[in-house]
This record gives structure tokens, C-alpha cells and sequence, in this order.
């Protein structure tokens, strides 16, 4: 189900701010793909369900202003230093590859400033290595609920993940090691994503991948 309750977060924190997508996904910690889909698709769908003329006129708001600031909207590399990259990777419990991606800086310069850490900064390193315990504890963790099974990991998670996959044509098992989550849970998460035209681009993606791997063999 989408976040109704976020959508207008995001929403409104745009219109508040006039801000751009390359903003929102800062703001928000997010993919620019996600923050697309809920400055878009998301809040049209929000609109054709509610029927709420506050929503519509919203939406109209964020139209203009997403048109206002249309030159500014191309993705740009981010500019971070080493020590933000670490704090995001701590904050937001994920893997060094991924903020490789993320932020363009290879895993092995993102390594060399965790060896540096260790010996300069080990507070920063302890919370580090914390992180990265508690990280696996969190990946194999799932409840239960009305008797199903329910994912940890939050519809951000799962969009983030879809969107890596996507853009850099990656399988179930390397998104299980970028993301140091099972490859099984992976496909769970996917599956949650009440995304249409995402599902059928990941549905071709692992198509291509199936059509490659037999190539291989």
C-alpha cells in the first residue's frame, strides 16, 4: 500500500520550500526514482482516491512548482565528505557498497577512511562497526502479524532497493550482497512494492538476467 501519510510530507515540504527533487531526495533521504514517484504518480493516485478538493488543489501546487523548477531537476553528483558518508551509512544501517553508489565514491576509498578511523576517530569507528552488527541482526528480522510474515524493512527500503536493481542491471544475489539482506527476503520486499509500472521493469530485468545467465552456461 502507498504512504498516503508521506506523500503528503513530501509534498508539502516541497511546496513549503519550492523545492527541487534533487532537495526532496536530500531532505528525505531518498532515490531520485522514489521522490519522482511521490511528487507524481503517487499523489495522482492520492487524488483519484480521496476526491478531496484540498488534495487536488495540492496537486495542482506541486505542478506548478515542479514546472518552475524543471532546469534544476537533472541528478547531480552529491557533494559529501568521507566523515557524512560514514554517518550515513551508521544512520541509515546500510552497506558500504551501497553508499559507493549512492554518493559515486568507490568502496575502496570509503574503506581506507574506515582503517583510518580506527586509529583517529574511534568513536565514529565503534559507532561504525555497532551499525554494522545491528545491521545484520535487522536483515534476517521478520514478525509476525495477523498470522503473515512482516518484512522490517519500511516501502523507502523496498523502492531504494527496486531502483538500485534497475539502474545498474543487478540480480537477486548481488542486490543480497550490495545490501546484506537474503536473497529470499530481497524478493519478498520486491514483491510488497504496490507499483505497477516498477514491477514490470523489474520483471524484465529478471528476465534479462535469467536470458544472460543461460548464455553463460
Amino acid at each position: 500500500m502507498i504512504d498516503y501519510k508521506k506523500v503528503l510530507e513530501i509534498n508539502k515540504y516541497l511546496i513549503a520550500n519550492h523545492a527541487t527533487i534533487e532537495e526532496i531526495c536530500k531532505e528525505f533521504n531518498i532515490s531520485r526514482r522514489t521522490a519522482q514517484a511521490y511528487c507524481g504518480k503517487y499523489l495522482d493516485q492520492y487524488v483519484q482516491e480521496s476526491n478531496n478538493p484540498e488534495i487536488k488543489q495540492l496537486q495542482e501546487q506541486v505542478k506548478l512548482i515542479k514546472k518552475n523548477n524543471e532546469s534544476a531537476t537533472h541528478f547531480e553528483k552529491v557533494d559529501i565528505s568521507l566523515q557524512e558518508i560514514i554517518n550515513y551509512i551508521i544512520d541509515f544501517k546500510t552497506t558500504i557498497e551501497y553508499a559507493s553508489l549512492k554518493f559515486g565514491v568507490s568502496v575502496s576509498t570509503i574503506k581506507k577512511y574506515i582503517a583510518t578511523i580506527k586509529q583517529e576517530n574511534s568513536d565514529l569507528y565503534q559507532k561504525y562497526i555497532l551499525s554494522k552488527e545491528n545491521r545484520t541482526q535487522i536483515s534476517n528480522s521478520v514478525g509476525e502479524k495477523n498470522g503473515k510474515r512482516e518484512s522490517k524493512h519500511s516501502e523507502f527500503e523496498a523502492l531504494e532497493i527496486a531502483e538500485t536493481m534497475i539502474s545498474n542491471s543487478l540480480t537477486l544475489e548481488e542486490a543480497s550482497k550490495l545490501f546484506c539482506i537474503p536473497t529470499s527476503t530481497i524478493y519478498e520486499i520486491l514483491n510488497r512494492i504496490d507499483d505497477d509500472d516498477l514491477q514490470k521493469e523489474l520483471y524484465q530485468l529478471y528476465q534479462s538476467n535469467k536470458s544472460n545467465m543461460h548464455k553463460t552456461i
